[in-house]
């Protein structure tokens, strides 16, 4: 596992690609089970995947988020989920208005299954409001 996570942050592509790839397996194999030793630095990690400048890294990276976020709610990160998830909203959020369809697709769909899993809606509906309409590359000039 270690091997994979320290992947997931190289500089080479294939690597971040098969790192992704990994942890998709790992997830639907273990129902969801990753064992991840820093789970903070695990979604700064995926956070760094979404913002990739390749669009198949960032695609991956959700697509695996939506994989991992059913199976893996709040009875198993506890309070850790809110608190490490709120890393992941400023940039999915931004996703939003990618435009390429796929992301904006699964973009939506983390952000929907993250609204529907958090104790905390206030924060989610915040950070829509806080990135999303009120960012200054939306306000008029």
């Amino acid at each position: 596992m270690e091997t994979v996570l320290s992947n997931l942050s190289s500089s080479s592509l294939p690597l971040r690609k098969a790192a992704l790839d990994d942890l998709l397996s790992l997830v639907r194999t273990h129902h969801g089970g990753l064992p991840v030793p820093n789970v903070p630095k695990f979604f700064q990690q995926l956070q760094t995947c979404i913002q990739d400048p390749d669009w198949d890294i960032s695609l991956q990276c959700l697509q695996f988020l939506q994989e991992l976020m059913p199976v893996r709610t709040t009875q198993d990160y506890g309070p850790d989920l809110e608190t490490n998830f709120a890393v992941l909203l400023p940039t999915l959020v931004e996703k939003l208005a990618d435009d390429r369809p796929a992301i904006l697709k699964h973009a939506q769909a983390v952000l929907l299954l993250y609204i529907r899993l958090t104790r905390n809606m206030e924060n989610a509906l915040g950070a829509l409001l806080r990135y999303g309409l009120q960012s200054e590359s939306v306000l008029p000039t």
